[in-house]
């Protein structure tokens, strides 16, 4: 049951990612930020490339650890280019929350040791030297917007993973205590057979004089 969500989980957020890559492109050409361009176009192959080997459940784990390591560096190199709206940081909050689900805590704690230092160290160089430019309303817009859709998505998936998988365990727990009643009741039963049946105390076989 979880692969299947995390499977149905990593398809909607690659179309998401498709989606703003593309969207994105034209945007930064007309801004010629060529290096986020071609950044970006990257992601627009690595989305197909992604959707179709999803179709290959052995494929899944990888591809987990895959989107979340490409998210990463593609949510560091925005910020870090010079020229891009500050809003773009905002992307960087969603890596850890995207870890988690996909890949677990073992690979999310280092990351996220790692992600935050640095991210923190970006901000405040172009912070103090001046690297941020004026606010892009229509940047600060599509980065608001898909940034919401895209946290809404996983922390509905996360809730309704978390609900299901409590109704199992409630499941499965009356059914461990309706089997243990049941074999209170038999072996309750035994004993009283027993009581009733003459049995020889040597060789303890029912005795038929």
């Amino acid at each position: 049951y979880i692969d299947s969500r995390r499977r149905r989980l990593l398809n909607v957020l690659l179309g998401i990612l498709l989606t703003v890559a593309i969207v994105f492109i034209p945007i930064n050409i007309n801004l010629k930020l060529w290096a986020l361009t071609a950044l970006e176009s990257c992601v627009v192959l690595f989305s197909f490339a992604m959707l179709w080997l999803l179709r290959k459940p052995e494929c899944l784990t990888n591809c987990c650890y895959t989107f979340v390591i490409v998210n990463t560096f593609w949510a560091v190199f925005t910020s870090a280019t010079p020229g891009t709206d500050y809003s773009s940081f905002i992307w960087n909050a969603f890596i850890p929350a995207l870890s988690f689900f996909l890949v677990g805590r073992r690979f999310t704690l280092p990351l996220c040791a790692v992600l935050i230092p640095s991210v923190i160290g970006i901000f405040l160089y172009r912070y103090l030297f001046g690297h941020f430019e004026p606010v892009q309303p229509l940047v600060l817009a599509l980065n608001l917007i898909v940034y919401t859709i895209s946290i809404s998505v996983l922390y509905w998936y996360y809730e309704s993973t978390r609900a299901h998988t409590e109704a199992d365990l409630i499941r499965d727990i009356e059914l461990r205590i309706k089997t243990e009643n049941e074999l209170k009741e038999a072996l309750s039963e035994v004993k009283r057979l027993s009581g009733l049946l003459p049995v020889c105390s040597c060789c303890k076989k029912i005795r038929d004089d």
